[in-house]
């Protein structure tokens, strides 16, 4: 059977994407194996699917963290081999032998959607002051502020996660993600790997 379906996704893109906007993630789908209640995986095999570059690494090392904060060994694929397709079983076989992990986690990029959101215009009563000749203020009235509506153009990345047991290589956990920008300057990826960890460990799937 093989672990993944035969397209390239480039996690380089992805990273960028990531990187240029804050990030809020939230789990959109998700499905689990009704059938199988494996044992707690202990050591994961880290995937970004994509081409070899700075990106990949950040990511990856995004999901390490997160995985390792919860107590789960984890190793990320670009320090074994270049750039990780969703066609090379053969590989990702050699690489999970290699660090003889029970588990692999991959992560690809679905779309980038653009979409739009506008904020209606407000109309605000603001209090008008006036000035005595001995300089005291008193209250003259108001004055009506009307705000025009705001429209806010941002990017949503969709990716799909999904945890492999590597005895019978098995799909056990498969999630679906948005992430937003919400207008604070940090990097997407640990937002985004916090999230798939603490859904992982909710399962008791880690």
């Amino acid at each position: 059977m093989p672990m993944f379906r035969p397209r390239t996704f480039f996690l380089a893109t992805l990273a960028m994407l990531l990187a240029a906007c804050a990030i809020q993630t939230r789990l959109v789908d998700t499905w689990q194996d009704a059938e199988l209640r494996p044992a707690p995986l202990r050591r994961l095999l880290i995937v970004g699917i994509g081409e070899d570059g700075a990106g990949r690494r950040l990511f990856e090392d995004a999901f390490v963290s997160a995985l390792k904060a919860r107590g789960v060994e984890a190793v990320p694929s670009y320090s074994l081999a270049s750039g990780v397709h969703e066609a090379d079983t053969e590989k990702i076989r050699e690489l999970v032998a290699r660090v003889a992990a029970d588990g692999v986690l991959a992560t690809r990029l679905v779309v980038v959607d653009q979409r739009t959101a506008t904020t209606p215009g407000q109309v605000t009563a603001v209090p008008r002051m006036a000035w005595r000749r001995d300089g005291s203020a008193y209250y003259a009235g108001t004055v009506i502020v009307q705000s025009p509506p705001v429209t806010r153009h941002y990017g949503v990345v969709r990716l799909e996660t999904n945890l492999w047991q590597v005895v019978g290589e098995r799909l056990l956990w498969s999630g679906a993600t948005e992430s937003t920008d919400s207008g604070e300057a940090h990097r997407g990826s640990p937002a985004l790997a916090d999230t798939i960890a603490a859904a992982l460990r909710e399962r008791g799937l880690i």
